[in-house]
């Protein structure tokens, strides 16, 4: 589409300048034909004057403006001969330039839209044209300058034949005529130079008049003459090249018209999808411009909207600037109240973190509560076991004290058979003694423990007493923090809110990295609780074995000392 468009762009440009050009030569050339005829009307000596003074003859010499100088006839008539030929010459080739010029307009008129590859040779060929005809007219004006000059010529030296004649006539001669032969013979020689100037110049239009014929050839066809075409002046039987082609369109046409009702060649096939594709091609462009001019459109409109919302936005940015003027006007104020609500959460945090710690310590102080509670209650229960254990002892001791004396007693009412109650005397004694030093040696083992729980639950009690105070410290220390707190809340709480909207996120975050490290110091301390939990309940565990396994040793030897007792008893 864009070579289309700029190839038909030179086209049309061509066209202009060719138009532009020809109506210019048209001008010159009318101006001239005008006043070629002007100067064949009128031969007066007034009309050559005002001739020579518009063609700035300034070159001639001065022996034209005497009548007394002579000339030669025949010189000057064959100059005007010459003169005569170039100007018909001049003639004939404006003339075949006009009609080439025709002729081109009519070819670049009638060339069909497939030849718009051709537009920049005819661009070329039209400047080269332009160039020539500038030439020509430049040329043609020189030599009207030279007609002028020949013409005044010859009416010098008719009047200088008629001085000449009179002379003759009157047999006066010249008292200077070597001189004023000299002169005219100065005259021939610079005429003649002239002359060959001009035969120069003639010589040179000549052979751009056959360039610009070679490239009217290229334009109009190799087979065509341009004389012939100058010579019938278009109406004969020439035809130029959009002619041909139309003519050839039309014999196509007539072809494939002829063809249609024959059988489809192969080539011919090839032709008709090629062309139907060009077709298709054309179509698909054209809609295609349809569509892109759609959007255009669209996009005329968008950007219309985009202007329009452009400067409503404008608008509403105008205003949010003299709102942000104000905001920052109490932006002073406002990072004032947020650099004292820094401080205040700085101290609020160190209030939470006491308030964890004294939470923490709480509970360290109930689980150490619940197990001195336990202890106590374990401590209550072998107490209570060792009071039996010594209820025990004392009612064995009573016994052996009984048993005691009842010996002494039958040692003294039966002193005849002191031989065998003596022995079961003395085992019985020796039993009880032994009883007895079993039994003091438990008693003395349950002081000893009795005296090693006592250190423990004493240190427990520190402990928990310490703890305590710690706790009873971190609940006063807590009560005025919040408190102050509160107090402090409700004096900044407008400030508090407007703070909070800004610092929200940032504050939450900061709490969440602080409450993960809490919550793994806590992790930490509560793994540590628990191992130290179970190796309390081990050691509690290993004291009750070793309770147990002392009070069952010790009811084993109590029974084995009764049974043996009462065995004895019995016997007796």
């Amino acid at each position: 589409m864009c070579a289309a468009k700029s190839s038909f762009k030179r086209i049309v440009k061509s066209k202009k300048l060719k138009t532009y050009a020809s109506a210019v030569c048209s001008d010159k050339d009318a101006r001239l034909d005008q006043e070629y005829k002007r100067a064949q009307r009128g031969r007066s000596a007034e009309q050559l004057t005002t001739l020579k003074s518009d063609c700035q003859v300034d070159d001639l010499p001065k022996g034209f403006e005497n009548d007394e100088i002579l000339f030669p006839y025949d010189v000057s008539k064959r100059l005007s001969q010459q003169v005569e030929v170039l100007l018909e010459e001049n003639c004939q080739l404006r003339r075949s330039l006009v009609e080439a010029e025709a002729r081109l307009k009519g070819v670049v008129s009638k060339c069909p839209p497939g030849m718009a590859n051709h537009g920049r040779a005819s661009d070329l060929a039209a400047s080269k044209i332009v160039e020539l005809s500038k030439r020509v007219r430049e040329l043609t004006a020189d030599l009207e300058v030279a007609r002028m000059r020949c013409r005044a010529a010859e009416l010098s030296s008719l009047t200088s034949a008629q001085v000449v004649e009179e002379k003759a006539s009157n047999d006066v001669k010249p008292p200077d005529s070597t001189s004023t032969v000299k002169e005219l013979t100065d005259k021939l020689s610079t005429a003649n130079l002239k002359v060959c100037e001009y035969r120069n110049q003639c010589q040179q239009l000549k052979h751009e008049l056959k360039i610009a014929q070679k490239v009217i050839q290229s334009e109009v066809g190799e087979g065509v003459n341009v004389t012939s075409l100058v010579t019938s002046g278009g109406s004969g039987g020439w035809r130029g090249r959009a002619q041909q082609i139309q003519t050839l369109q039309q014999r196509l046409a007539e072809l494939s018209e002829k063809t249609s009702s024959c059988e489809v060649n192969e080539k011919e096939a090839r032709k008709t999808e090629s062309v139907a594709r060009l077709a298709e091609k054309e179509r698909e462009r054209e809609k295609e411009v349809a569509e892109l001019k759609q959007q255009l459109e669209d996009k005329q409109r968008k950007l219309e909207a985009s202007r329009a919302r452009s400067r409503v936005l404008e608008n509403n940015q105008s205003e949010l600037r003299g709102r942000l003027a104000t905001l920052l006007e109490k932006t002073t104020h406002d990072d004032q109240l947020i650099a004292a609500l820094t401080t205040q959460l700085a101290s609020a945090s160190d209030k939470s973190q006491d308030r964890s710690t004294a939470n923490r310590l709480e509970q360290q102080n109930r689980l150490l509560e619940n197990q001195l509670s336990e202890e106590k209650s374990k401590l209550t229960n072998l107490q209570s076991v060792l009071r039996d254990k010594d209820k025990e002892l004392a009612e064995l001791e009573e016994k052996l004290i009984n048993l005691q004396n009842a010996t002494t007693s039958d040692s003294t009412e039966r002193p005849r058979s002191t031989s065998i109650p003596s022995t079961e005397q003395i085992h019985t004694n020796t039993t009880l003694e032994t009883l007895g030093v079993t039994a003091e040696a438990e008693r003395v083992r349950l002081l000893e423990l009795l005296a090693v729980n006592n250190k423990r639950l004493e240190q427990e009690r520190q402990s928990a007493i310490q703890a305590q105070d710690a706790l009873r410290k971190e609940r006063h220390k807590a009560a005025r923090l919040e408190t102050k707190l509160a107090r402090q809340e409700l004096e900044q709480l407008s400030a508090v809110s407007c703070y909070h909207n800004n610092s929200h996120h940032k504050s939450d975050e900061n709490q969440s990295e602080e409450l993960k490290c809490r919550l793994e110091l806590l992790q930490e301390e509560l793994m540590y609780l628990r191992s130290r939990l179970v190796n309390v309940e081990q050691e509690k565990y290993e004291d009750l074995r070793t309770y147990t396994s002392m009070l069952e040793h010790t009811r084993l030897v109590f029974m084995d000392s009764v049974r043996s007792m009462s065995t004895a008893l019995s016997t007796t």
